[in-house]
């Protein structure tokens, strides 16, 4: 975690000194409607290529314009462009595929979504899975005791694509204890997650099988997404190219290793994913990598999961706090001589740290999904 914490700072330090101080000004400057003024030569090349979603989002609302723009980056990182549904409905919403889909073979890969109230975004969620150019997937999706049309929605994907199964909550638990469910069901070569309001690039499982084929000391790798709101607009971050950064939703794994070394995630209400990576980045023989380039859009709204009042990043005092309060307490786990990194939450025992009390969901509700 220090060393994580030290790149962070050594790159915070590098964006506010020579040429990122003059990127930083120039977002800016977009970012309240002024028009360019730097010449893009004067930019590293990452810094060029976040040029584009910078005027995507200058653009807006002209479809066309920011449309050339988002493909122009996505050109920049190697990756196929992409379309607009006719009409005029919100662009995050509109993105459709160009890629031909189920076009490239290879290895298995299990994908596992859960969902709660997702029926007003698990429709574009599943399709972009459903695009994908990779055809060997199965999709394993848990709705959560949605109380609206989720549910009603899952079936009749599942009715259309038999690669797409749905498993029905026995009571509301949150994501990761789904995930470790849908873990135990899964068939792939390699597993992946993918939340119920995020799209995916129709490229993403073909390059993320790739790289795995390209680097074989690896069991998995992290990957990057772009937040992105409803309307179109580019979330600016302090990344390289002021746009792409590493996310825990595209973390991707072999699946054996997954279950048998790691045992799964925390069974908490949120944050689980963080201390997952963290616990395997402690185990000396399994060797994470990291793929920097656009595997998903992350949907920034306030309905989105990461904007959830109850848990996520956006949320209360409290749950920041706890947040914090989670990590230091994994961190020390991780760096204790009794460390041991496997952890099914179905089995009976103890939790190895602590974790507090509104993050937990109860052993006998967990015992409820054996």
């Amino acid at each position: 975690m220090i060393h994580s914490l030290l790149q962070r700072w050594r790159l915070f330090v590098k964006r506010l000194t020579g040429d990122g101080l003059l990127w930083r000004l120039e977002r800016k400057r977009v970012a309240q409607g002024s028009q360019f003024r730097v010449p893009a030569s004067r930019f590293t090349s990452e810094q060029r290529r976040g040029l584009h979603l910078l005027r995507a989002n200058q653009a807006l609302p002209d479809r066309t314009a920011w449309l050339s723009e988002t493909n122009g980056y996505l050109a920049a990182l190697g990756l196929d462009p992409v379309a607009l549904a006719p009409g005029d409905g919100p662009l995050y919403f509109s993105l459709q595929s160009t890629s031909k889909a189920s076009s490239v073979e290879g290895d298995s890969v299990s994908i596992l979504m859960s969902a709660y109230n997702a029926e007003w975004s698990i429709d574009l969620a599943i399709s972009s899975i459903v695009a994908q150019t990779w055809r060997n997937w199965e999709l394993w999706v848990c709705d959560d005791r949605s109380t609206d049309k989720t549910l009603e929605k899952l079936r009749a994907w599942a009715q259309r694509d038999d690669r797409i199964h749905v498993l029905e909550a026995p009571v509301n638990v949150g994501p990761y204890v789904l995930r470790n469910w849908s873990l135990r069901h899964a068939k792939g070569r390699w597993v992946t997650v993918h939340d119920s309001d995020d799209w995916n690039h129709p490229q993403r499982l073909e390059k993320q099988v790739k790289y795995q084929q390209e680097h074989p000391e690896t069991f998995g790798h992290r990957g990057h997404w772009v937040r992105i709101s409803s309307d179109g607009t580019f979330r600016a971050d302090l990344s390289p190219d002021g746009f792409l950064r590493h996310s825990s939703v595209t973390a991707f794994f072999d699946r054996q290793t997954l279950l048998n070394r790691l045992g799964g995630w925390d069974p908490v209400r949120y944050a689980g994913d963080v201390e997952l990576l963290s616990r395997a980045d402690s185990v000396p023989d399994l060797s994470m990598g990291a793929l920097k380039t656009l595997l998903v859009l992350g949907l920034d709204h306030p309905r989105s999961l990461s904007a959830d009042v109850r848990w996520g990043s956006q949320a209360s005092r409290k749950t920041k706090r706890n947040r914090v309060l989670y990590r230091e307490a994994f961190a020390t786990w991780h760096a204790s001589k009794d460390f041991h990194p496997y952890w099914n939450c179905f089995e009976e025992g103890s939790r190895p740290f602590p974790a507090p009390e509104d993050m937990q969901v109860p052993l006998t509700t967990v015992s409820r999904f054996l």
